[in-house]
């Protein structure tokens, strides 16, 4: 659930996890004992480990698993302490729908292309521990894009170890999806304007993950173009119109070698 290197926030995240269990206390059995659950840890394990690898284990053998058959309504009060009320409205969002997105894992990248949650709750588990870093760090998607994180003195190594540990794809991905147009307005600049800004390969997998299908095709005409840019039809295309390639110039150029064969996707 944290992962950190070195004993830089032991205490804050002590304070982090107290408050956590001063306040559940108010709540069910139920959702105390998510909380403990999640701050129990093993030897050479994080927060959130053994638990995620328990519900695994429940849920092996079961078909048509559901988000809410993991984390079910009853604990959400929990889970909103542990993240926060917006957080938790952007999880469920995520976990509703994770399912659509595949994704590769293991050495060998095998695909994982599921309708049952069981196969996700890994995914889940580190899309939960990316909001916790949120809340920890007061983070939010736009703040990530510009780069305005206050990460409390880490920097180097860890920062970046921390920083690609997270799954902020779902969130920039939900938060398109959400209408959010300060996200898509940023995305969108950057894709355009041949500013590579902050824009990093989460930003880009997050665009696939959305279903914002403007940014998506905008997304891979750019993508494309780089095969285009060391054809020589492309260069001659360039010759013939005598200026600077415009993203739609791109667009029309694919499209032609696309329906003419030159160019296969």
């Amino acid at each position: 659930m944290f992962d950190f290197y070195g004993n830089k926030f032991t205490s804050d995240i002590n304070h982090f996890i107290k408050k956590a269990k001063d306040r559940v206390r108010a709540l069910d059995r139920d959702n105390q004992r998510f909380i403990e659950d999640i701050f129990t840890k093993g030897n050479y394990r994080s927060y959130g480990e053994i638990l995620e690898n328990n519900l695994i284990n429940k849920f092996a053998r079961r078909e048509n698993v559901k988000f809410e058959d993991i984390f079910p309504e009853n604990i959400h009060p929990a889970l909103e302490i542990l993240i926060g009320e917006t957080n938790l409205k952007n999880f469920i969002k995520i976990g509703e729908k994770i399912t659509k997105t595949p994704y590769t894992m293991g050495y060998t990248r095998r695909m994982v292309r599921s309708s049952n949650c069981r196969n996700y709750i890994d995914k889940l588990f580190s899309v939960l521990k990316t909001f916790v870093h949120y809340k920890f760090f007061d983070i939010n998607t736009k703040k990530l894009l510009l780069g305005n994180c206050n990460f409390k003195g880490l920097e180097g190594w860890d920062l970046k170890n921390l920083i690609t540990s997270l799954e902020n794809k779902y969130i920039i991905a939900n938060d398109i999806d959400n209408g959010n147009q300060d996200v898509i307005d940023f995305i969108n600049e950057a894709l355009t304007s041949g500013s590579s800004k902050n824009i990093n390969y989460g930003t880009l997998a997050a665009i696939f993950v959305s279903e914002n299908k403007s940014l998506l095709w905008t997304n891979a005409i750019i993508s494309y173009s780089f095969k285009l840019f060391s054809s020589k039809y492309f260069k001659h295309s360039l010759y013939i119109v005598k200026g600077p390639p415009s993203l739609k110039l791109i667009a029309d150029i694919i499209i032609f070698f696309f329906h003419t064969n030159i160019l296969t996707f």
